[in-house]
């Protein structure tokens, strides 16, 4: 369609238009937009857009968006976008500059990912620059981000340090 597509029940087969896809059964296939899909039931495929894209269920296969993605259920597969990524469940990948998730089996790369139940650690430190240092690690074991802070008083003013970093842990 060139402007919106809208199904009722579920849908197998490809689902293409120029501004929203509404699907409210399942789907295996295709939402392909240019600005956003939405999927109430278990979907199996790929969902793309501009902006953005819904599942209220879980996911299988691919989302991906220019702004953002959101999955209400799980995904097993590829979460990616431009900003923001958000699921229940990630068993696979998830990809962009903010990313959240209850769990995640596989890897959330981001510039600040967070995961309930993944590595939340904070660490004091000191060095012979600044005497205090406060530092967080987030995300999961694969990749976690560090955002760190300090300040040491130097000659009557403050010296402030604002940090950030990415890393692996190997178990």
């Amino acid at each position: 369609a060139g402007f919106v597509n809208y199904s009722a029940d579920s849908l197998i087969g490809l689902q293409a238009a120029g501004f929203c896809n509404a699907n409210f059964g399942e789907l295996r296939g295709a939402q392909l937009a240019g600005f956003c899909n939405y999927n109430q039931r278990n979907f199996k495929g790929i969902q793309g857009s501009g902006f953005a894209n819904v599942s209220l269920d879980n996911f299988y296969g691919a989302q991906l968006s220019g702004f953002a993605n959101v999955i209400h259920g799980n995904i097993d597969g590829v979460q990616a976008s431009g900003f923001f990524n958000y699921a229940k469940k990630v068993k696979g990948i998830q990809l962009g500059f903010l990313n959240f998730a209850d769990s995640v089996d596989g890897v959330a790369i981001g510039f600040l990912s967070f995961s309930r139940k993944g590595l939340h650690q904070i660490e004091l430190s000191s060095d012979e620059v600044f005497y205090t240092n406060v530092s967080m690690r987030t995300g999961g074991y694969g990749f976690y981000n560090i955002l760190s802070t300090g300040f040491s008083p130097k000659n009557g003013t403050t010296l402030w340090n604002v940090g950030y970093g990415a890393g692996t842990s190997i178990k």
